[in-house]
């Protein structure tokens, strides 16, 4: 597998507040999506699914950041001018050093991928930072999240995305219990377990 720091990414609530009120989304409730903004990776299932929770759950805001399609493109595509039109915000490609603290921001993380998802490390970085996550039950995710730190959906099925996310907005000690199983899922991928790991394979 690969590796996360878990020095770099762990639960920080004070730098998420931070980078709220950096926003001005401080007091609203945060789904977090975070990587290429794409069909690929399921980012219109996202918009489609909150459009249909955000009634129900009127202070919970939508938050995108990644590049617009491909790696090194921030950019803007018609998917991200979606985010913003639902009432999201788009923070485009966020620099390495402000990543975690956009993680802390969260209250969940959702990783929606359709087709070619070998590993997460999105998925990865956001339960080292003791955020429950949302994603499809697709490729290498429902190895890096365990059954007790997030919750899956049919993949490409934006109304199950929809299903899961209001169950988990909705259900205050679900919602802890993920969180607190969520750092120790990432510790399974921490460094020093991985490289002991590949030197007992070699």
């Amino acid at each position: 597998h690969n590796g996360v720091n878990l020095e770099q990414f762990y639960p920080d609530p004070a730098s998420g507040l931070a980078k709220k009120r950096a926003l001005g989304i401080d007091g609203e409730r945060i789904v977090l999506y975070v990587g290429r903004v794409c069909e690929q990776k399921g980012t219109d299932l996202l918009i489609d699914a909150y459009q249909r929770i955000k009634d129900t759950y009127p202070n919970t805001r939508l938050v995108v950041a990644g590049p617009a399609m491909m790696f090194g493109r921030s950019g803007e595509n018609e998917l991200t001018r979606c985010v913003s039109k639902c009432g999201g915000l788009y923070l485009g490609a966020v620099e390495e050093e402000e990543l975690a603290s956009v993680y802390n921001m969260a209250d969940v993380f959702v990783m929606p991928t359709r087709e070619i998802e070998m590993f997460g490390m999105a998925a990865v970085e956001a339960q080292a930072c003791g955020k429950p996550v949302v994603a499809s039950r697709h490729g290498g995710l429902p190895e890096v999240i365990s059954e007790q730190s997030g919750l899956f959906f049919q993949t490409g099925e934006a109304g199950a995305l929809a299903d899961q996310l209001s169950f988990l907005l909705g259900n205050e000690e679900l919602y802890r219990s993920l969180a607190v199983a969520a750092r120790e899922s990432a510790e399974r991928f921490g460094w020093s377990k991985i490289v002991d790991q590949l030197e007992d394979i070699y």
